[in-house]
């Protein structure tokens, strides 16, 4: 054996021997608990603990390996629940130098029902989740898992998305509140959509209108001046034509007044005098009360 082949056979033990001494600690573990749900998570704590100890000064791809190794043994071995796999391939999902690809392939070898109890930790992508159904053997279970998942997915988009319409709802509101800057403005909308995982075309392009409209409305307002320019590199000169920008921006115009308006003396007279007016009603109308009463009482005494 030349001295290529003595450190390639020293290597290959440094990682066979911790596997062999790791599954045997899992075995003495379990053979020395008293119930099922303590055999369990006895032998997927020492199993972890296995890994940790036999992998300090390793890389994460010598991580990953000894990883896939280590629950493929977990899985073979007869005498050991395959639970304790279970387990051991969850906490692994969870070690950030571990690639899941090392250990979802060792996950497919298990039975459906385990299968199926991993695709339920939500630590695991969605797309590992759906590799993992795919080993599912009965059709039906594979179907129905691959609904819910499909299902779970669609509801966690729509909650991104969600949150992506918030982002650009804000730099509409701060239009007005904000006095937020035409070149600032500009750059926040192509951050957010370029970014963007969720958001529709549709989304991306009523927002865009609406933007655009409120700050032509305010640019007037404020400056005289709409400021195309600027503004165009958020919405085509061509797309402000077609949806007829000019009329959407009149309307934040007259929105926006409004909006003034409401600080405005003539605003504070205004709602004094409804105010007043409801006032002198509640008078009229309690001493209609007051006189309807002193009536009843007058009768009474006749």
């Amino acid at each position: 054996m030349n001295l290529k082949d003595i450190i390639k056979k020293a290597l290959e033990n440094r990682k066979i021997n911790p596997i062999k001494k790791g599954i045997e600690e899992v075995q003495k573990s379990i053979d020395k608990a008293d119930d099922d749900d303590d055999i369990i998570d006895t032998g997927a704590k020492i199993a972890y603990q296995s890994f940790e100890n036999s992998t300090k000064n390793m890389s994460p791809d010598e991580k990953g390996e000894f990883a896939q190794e280590f629950a493929n043994s977990l899985v073979n071995k007869e005498k050991i629940p395959q639970d304790v796999a279970v387990q051991f391939i969850n906490s692994m999902i969870k070690e950030e130098e571990v690639a899941n690809e090392y250990v979802i392939e060792v996950a497919k070898d298990l039975p459906d029902k385990k299968i199926v109890a991993l695709v339920g930790t939500e630590e695991i992508p969605i797309e590992d989740r759906k590799e993992l159904i795919e080993a599912v053997t009965d059709d039906e279970i594979r179907k129905e898992q691959m609904e819910k998942i499909n299902k779970e997915e669609r509801k966690r988009e729509e909650k991104c998305r969600k949150k992506e319409i918030e982002k650009l709802r804000k730099i509409y509101n701060s239009i007005y509140n904000e006095n937020i800057g035409d070149s600032e403005l500009v750059e926040k909308v192509q951050d957010i959509i370029n970014k963007s995982k969720y958001l529709s075309k549709e989304d991306i392009q009523d927002f865009k209108i609406k933007i655009v409209a409120r700050k032509i409305a305010y640019n007037v307002s404020k400056f005289g001046n709409s400021n195309l320019a600027y503004l165009s590199q958020i919405l085509s000169v061509k797309d402000m034509k077609e949806v007829g920008i000019v009329d959407l921006a009149k309307k934040e115009y007259e929105s926006l007044k409004e909006k003034r308006r409401t600080f405005s003396g003539e605003y504070i007279t205004e709602m004094m005098e409804k105010h007043l007016q409801k006032g002198k009603k509640s008078d009229n109308q309690e001493n209609k009360l007051h006189s309807t009463t002193y009536t009843h009482e007058d009768d009474n005494e006749k």
